[in-house]
């Protein structure tokens, strides 16, 4: 059992190490890519898969647990994204909030934060927003032919910005462009669900890290973890359990996705 009282249920290796910097999840179990980065994904939701309370932001449990799981989550990524709704929505900072996780990446020649990256077809975003505020270098912003050209010149004051796909982001591209031309070896995505989806699509998305919160929200139109167009009968993505931890009735679940040799 860590310091914050997680326990393992099932699984476990996260906490199988000897580094006392790690709480929950340890940053050398999640694999680095290889002619793309590795593409994880992390979010909390409710019981009925709710991942948004009806008030400004997504659902964080806030519990010491959770909050802790988010850093070292961050701290194990080069580049931490997400999608225009979420930045407009919950206005994140997306750095590590720990100094000891800090410490970690700078001894890791990883740099004090990760890269924030926007996804955004319309290019309508805050310029203001926080995430382009950092001081820690500057954001990047993947757009797509059809953006709104004056808001892409504005964006271009804070973030690079990146014009990769016709009608809607290229994913499968962009994600190799931040491999190749940023150094990305390891990507957190933290939604939001149409984002989820579109990366799912593409089949991108090689692990979720979802933090089950004992709640319950409903609301048919409360969003949920992945949203978008949906999978049909025969193509719903599958995916293995890795591991369980509890700490304070919630459940961190870790999943990997199942590569096309290992489908049903």
């Amino acid at each position: 059992m860590s310091s914050l009282g997680v326990r393992v249920l099932f699984g476990g290796a996260e906490l199988d190490v000897d580094d006392p910097v790690f709480k929950v999840y340890n940053p050398a179990s999640i694999p680095r890519g290889g002619d793309r980065p590795y593409i994880y994904v992390n979010i909390a939701m409710t019981l009925d898969g709710k991942v948004h309370l009806g008030r400004p932001g997504y659902l964080l449990s806030g519990s010491p647990a959770d909050r802790r799981s988010m850093a070292e989550l961050r701290a194990a990524a080069d580049a931490v994204m997400i999608g225009a709704g979420t930045l407009r929505m919950d206005n994140p900072v997306l750095g590590v909030n720990f100094e000891d996780l800090r410490e970690y990446r700078t001894a890791q020649g990883m740099g004090v934060e990760p890269l924030p990256v926007v996804v955004t077809a319309s290019g309508r975003v805050d310029e203001n927003a926080r995430v382009f505020r950092t001081g820690f270098g500057r954001a990047v912003v993947l757009t797509c032919s059809q953006a709104d050209k004056s808001r892409l010149s504005v964006l271009e004051a804070r973030a690079e910005v990146l014009v990769i796909g016709d009608e809607r982001v290229d994913l499968s591209k962009a994600v190799r462009v931040l491999g190749r031309e940023f150094g990305v070896a390891r990507l957190l995505v933290e939604g939001g669900p149409e984002l989820v989806f579109n990366l799912l699509r593409e089949r991108l998305v090689d692990e979720f890290f979802i933090t089950l919160v004992p709640v319950v929200k409903g609301g048919k139109d409360t969003l949920t973890l992945v949203e978008g167009e949906g999978f049909k009968y025969g193509e719903l993505p599958e995916l293995d359990l890795v591991s369980v931890l509890e700490a304070g009735g919630e459940l961190f679940l870790r999943y990997r996705t199942k590569r096309e040799d290992q489908r049903q």
